[in-house]
């Protein structure tokens, strides 16, 4: 029954991820909390473990297909890094409760960005690392920054603001959007799971079932998204996202 539950979930978020290219990795620690009964701290960490597999499983593929930018991409996950290893430090220090009530505060942005995600900005796509521009770069660095730390914080990827980032300030398309922010979703859960594993280890047993039914269900969710009205998909997770939210709330302000 324990595998059953880690595979359906796991199929859950990645099918999300693979039909709406970021989002649905916020959907791992709530599981692993309510649903697999993991501490907090537990959760978080081995979400990074699931969440970090997943996206380099999916940055794999779109580094077949042509669709990352290795000079972003590479110098968004340093910025990222660095904001992980802090993120990582400040969960160390919140208890259960205040990282449930951030975390519902978290789905809420989440919800609001996959709602409507954002055009892609008019001009030719450029690379910040290439073809320097000081409001761009700062932007950029900005976002990688807060990715990084929303990572090491929460255990979430954040792919949904370094794609929204990418479209709107290098006027990358799509694609390339989710495939260069899938390798900096990679390499910011690597090195905040490095600096989480001391205080509390991932649960290994539960992360790889997970993780390789997110690999599987990822394939799906991108075959099915073709088929599905993806406006509609969209706000119908944000619905979910929500609701979640609200739970998380209801559950965890004091009174």
């Amino acid at each position: 029954m324990h595998l059953l539950v880690l595979t359906a979930s796991g199929l859950l978020v990645g099918g999300l991820l693979g039909a709406l290219g970021a989002g649905g990795s916020v959907l791992t620690v709530p599981i692993l909390v309510y649903v697999l009964g993991e501490d907090v701290s537990t959760a978080a960490t081995t979400s990074l473990l699931v969440v970090g597999l997943a996206a380099a499983s999916g940055a794999a593929s779109h580094w077949r297909a042509g669709t990352v930018r290795l000079p972003t991409a590479l110098a968004l996950s340093g910025v990222a890094s660095a904001g992980s290893i802090a993120g990582s430090l400040l969960r160390e220090r919140l208890g259960g409760r205040g990282f449930l009530i951030a975390f519902a505060g978290l789905l809420l942005l989440a919800a609001a960005l996959v709602w409507r995600p954002a055009d892609r900005a008019r001009g030719e796509p450029r690379e910040c690392v290439l073809r320097p521009d000081v409001r761009s770069c700062a932007k950029l660095g900005a976002a990688g920054m807060g990715v990084g730390f929303l990572t090491g914080l929460f255990g979430v990827g954040g792919g949904f603001v370094i794609v929204t980032v990418l479209l709107l300030v290098l006027s990358f398309p799509p694609r390339q959007a989710v495939g260069t922010s899938l390798v900096v979703v990679a390499l910011a859960s690597a090195m905040a799971l490095a600096a989480s594993a001391r205080g509390a280890p991932a649960d290994w047993e539960v992360a790889i079932p997970f993780a390789l039914a997110g690999v599987a269900g990822s394939g799906a969710g991108r075959r099915l998204a073709a088929r599905l009205d993806e406006a509609l998909l969209r706000r119908a997770f944000a619905l979910v996202l929500v609701i979640l939210s609200a739970f998380l709330f209801a559950r965890n302000l004091p009174g």
